[in-house]
């Protein structure tokens, strides 16, 4: 996987509980978005289910003071290194920078912005065109019907 960020930082586990050490990283172009919590661990294996399966939200600070939220987690790796750490693989469905939630509850939105790369060029060799300025509706979209459609 091509890495467009990592960074480091302290991560809890449904904003409760201990704070976690962990490595995040991003992956734009794929959609990638991945997080391994290390587990200091001097003794014995620590258990398989030491940390949920699922996990509705993870919320955590990098070590540059970024605030990221991530959502919809499930793990994807185990691992031990005995006598050193236990380190816990999750792919997060979502990820928001520059904020953190109390509860799950609060995850809630009301507005969203999508940024698509290349649309620009991609709607010059479409039959799709920006609509009238004075024509009501709640489409940024029009399609232009022509005979036969032009590619």
């Amino acid at each position: 996987m091509k890495v467009n960020l990592s960074a480091t930082g302290f991560w809890r586990i449904n904003n409760i509980g201990k704070k976690y050490t962990g490595d995040l990283y991003l992956n734009e172009d794929e959609g990638g978005i991945l997080l391994y919590i290390r587990i200091p661990n001097n003794g014995a294996i620590l258990s398989y289910l030491e940390l949920p399966l699922e996990i509705p939200f993870i919320t955590g600070t990098t070590i540059n003071g970024a605030e990221i939220t991530l959502l919809d987690c499930s793990r994807i790796s185990t691992s031990s290194r005995v006598g050193s750490e236990e380190v816990f693989g999750y792919k997060a469905q979502f990820m928001f920078n520059g904020v953190n939630f109390n509860e799950e509850e609060e995850i809630k939105f009301s507005k969203m912005t999508i940024s698509i790369p290349g649309i620009i060029q991609w709607g010059d060799v479409s039959n799709y065109v920006r609509p009238d300025l004075d024509k009501k509706g709640d489409s940024l979209i029009d399609l232009k019907i022509v005979e036969p459609v032009q590619i």
